[in-house]
């Protein structure tokens, strides 16, 4: 049984786990954690919403503090107490729990002076927060022989006292995001996390070839390549296919892979594809609005945008068989009436696709959204609709804006 640790949005981090493993295997804990039966083995590396995975060592029928910090003090003392020969570094965190970093520091020290005696070397990380994050646990080396990290996540009535097997690899992110060769600001920083969330969502495997038809800089490509996958891609604007190219010709000499691509210039609401298995991308977003914009504002961004993502996903349905998932990426508004959100997102089987639910994360729980960002990101994951077009009327549309192709040649 794994424990997994969920990223700064929790309901993203289980849907992908529920796309993953199966919603039959996972078991939420708290707000922020998740119990996974796993019969096979998870990668970290490819799970954008879990930051960190621990092997389940006990359970503890009790959320009462004395009741778990007892619990936990005999795990890892008898945990510790295996290798005597080694010095060895340990560091604690609580997730769920009612209880201060002081605490936490004093079970610590508690725990050291009690190694102490059985004449067990150890030094204790101590925290500002009741958690350790990423970094702390990598540079500390408490994910190997000689370091371990103990987690304990409680919910509502029980307790679950785990060992850290592996985190998120912070330093290889950050590369990806910020040393990728080509970035560009006007169409939006897809986070490499999200990027690997959105292909875990339509279940693109290794081997699969992966359509991204608005790939932009190509970051749902560098994450695909990464997983394994081949590469088929498309944009409007060539600068942006140029960019995509160089982007993964560096991935290959930075990560020593080979990559399989196929990219080309062309518009996502007319064009025809080769071959491809699944479908993810983030479409066109909108112009950046205005602070604190008006909703009249945003609906007019709205409806250029529900334009646009309609006649992509009117051109796309013709070329998907039943099999083919798609995780599609679109705008909506954080305001202070709610959340403005396209409509045909609300209207989706009219226009021939199904979407797929999730039993642990409700519809609000996959938009994707930062405090200092005024358009958040909501992801619709997508089937075919029984084999059959649907009704490819646009939903509320304006018929009398410009077609997509012509607003960019115009450089609008």
């Amino acid at each position: 049984m794994i424990v997994c640790i969920l990223g700064r949005q929790p309901e993203l981090g289980i849907a992908e786990l529920e796309s993953v493993v199966g919603s039959d295997r996972i078991k939420p804990i708290g707000p922020c954690a998740a119990l996974v039966d796993s019969k096979t083995a998870l990668n970290q590396n490819n799970l954008g919403g879990t930051i960190k995975m621990a092997e389940l060592i006990k359970e503890v029928d009790s959320t009462e503090i004395n009741s778990v910090m007892s619990a936990l003090r005999d795990t890892v003392i008898e945990c510790m107490s295996v290798d005597v020969a080694h010095k060895q570094t340990f560091g604690i965190s609580a997730y769920g729990l009612n209880i201060s970093a002081r605490r936490i520091s004093e079970l610590s020290f508690l725990i050291k002076k009690s190694l102490k005696a059985k004449s067990v070397s150890v030094r204790a990380i101590i925290s500002n927060s009741t958690t350790l994050n990423s970094a702390q646990v990598i540079h500390n080396g408490l994910t190997g022989r000689s370091g371990s990290e103990f987690i304990v996540v409680s919910d509502k009535h029980r307790s679950y006292i785990a060992r850290t097997i592996s985190v998120q690899d912070i330093d290889s992110y950050s590369k990806r995001d910020y040393e990728r060769p080509r970035r560009d600001m006007r169409v939006g920083m897809l986070p490499p996390k999200l990027a690997q969330i959105m292909l875990n969502l339509a279940k693109a495997e290794p081997r699969l070839t992966v359509l991204d038809p608005f790939c932009g800089t190509g970051v749902v490509l560098i994450e695909a390549a990464l997983m394994g996958l081949k590469l088929e891609g498309s944009d409007i604007k060539r600068e942006m296919i140029t960019n995509s190219k160089e982007n993964l010709e560096w991935l290959a000499k930075e990560y020593h892979i080979k990559v399989d691509q196929h990219i080309s210039c062309a518009d996502a609401t007319i064009n025809k594809w080769k071959h491809f298995d699944r479908v993810v991308t983030e479409t066109y977003l909108g112009p950046q609005p205005p602070r604190n914009p008006d909703p009249a504002a945003i609906n007019r961004i709205a409806t250029e945008c529900n334009f646009l993502v309609f006649r992509f996903l009117k051109n796309l349905r013709g070329q998907i068989g039943a099999e083919t998932r798609c995780c599609i990426a679109i705008p909506a508004w954080p305001t202070k009436g709610g959340i403005i959100r396209l409509p045909l997102a609300k209207q989706i089987e009219k226009i021939g696709y199904t979407e797929i639910r999730f039993k642990n994360a409700g519809r609000n729980g996959l938009i994707y959204m930062r405090p200092d960002q005024y358009v958040a990101r909501e992801l619709l994951v997508l089937v075919p609709k029984n084999n059959q077009k649907g009704n490819l009327r646009s939903p509320h549309i304006n018929k009398d804006l410009q077609p997509y192709t012509q607003r960019l040649n115009n450089g609008k």
